[in-house]
C-alpha cells in the first residue's frame, strides 16, 4: 500500500505511512519494553545518567579543577594529547566541573581559547571536526560533551595509550 501511495501522489502519504511506524516504537512504547531486550543498550537521552567513575577515570590524569578559582588546570600529560583529545578532555572536565561546584557545562570557543591550550583555529577547527563527527553537541554557541559520549572517549584514550 505504501509502494503504490509513493506512485500514485509523489510520496505525500509515505511519509504518513512512516510516521506510523515510527511512532509504534515511540518513547511512550518504551517503559512496555522488557529489561532484557537488547537493543535497550542502544537507547540514548539528554538525561542519561552520567558515569562518574568513568568521569573521574578520564580526568584524573590530565586535569584538575580549582575549588575555589573554579578554573580548570592541566597536567604535562594534557599538553601531549592531540588538539581533538585536548578538546574532548576540555569539555569533560567542563562537565565535571558543573557536577562539582554548579556551574555552567557548556563552553564557547571564546572560552576554551581562553584556557590557552592551543591557537585560536585550532580550538575553532576542531570544535568543528568533533561537532560534524557527532563528538560532541552545541546549543546556540556553546559546545558539550553528551554524557554517552564518555564511554567512547575512555575508549579513545585507552587506545591511545596501547600505541
Amino acid at each position: 500500500m505504501l509502494i503504490k501511495n509513493l506512485k500514485k501522489d509523489g510520496g505525500h502519504h509515505a511519509s504518513v505511512g512512516i510516521s506510523k511506524v515510527e511512532n509504534n516504537y515511540s518513547s511512550k512504547n518504551m517503559p512496555n519494553m522488557p529489561k532484557n531486550n537488547p537493543l535497550r543498550e542502544l537507547l540514548v537521552n539528554k538525561s542519561q545518567p552520567i558515569d562518574l567513575q568513568e568521569l573521574a577515570k578520564i580526568l584524573k590524569d590530565f586535569v584538575v579543577i580549582n575549588e575555589i578559582s573554579k578554573k580548570i588546570d592541566f597536567f604535562e600529560s594534557f599538553h601531549s594529547l592531540s588538539n581533538e583529545l585536548k578538546i574532548l578532555i576540555i569539555l569533560a572536565a567542563s562537565k565535571a566541573r558543573s557536577i562539582l561546584l554548579k556551574t555552567e557545562e557548556k563552553l564557547s570557543p571564546t572560552e576554551i581559547i581562553h584556557l590557552e591550550v592551543m591557537p585560536e583555529g585550532s580550538v575553532k577547527g576542531n570544535l568543528k571536526k568533533l561537532l560534524e563527527s557527532h563528538e560532541i553537541k552545541s546549543e546556540g554557541s556553546k559546545y558539550f560533551l553528551p554524557n554517552y559520549q564518555i564511554r567512547q572517549l575512555v575508549s579513545r584514550l585507552n587506545s591511545k595509550a596501547s600505541k
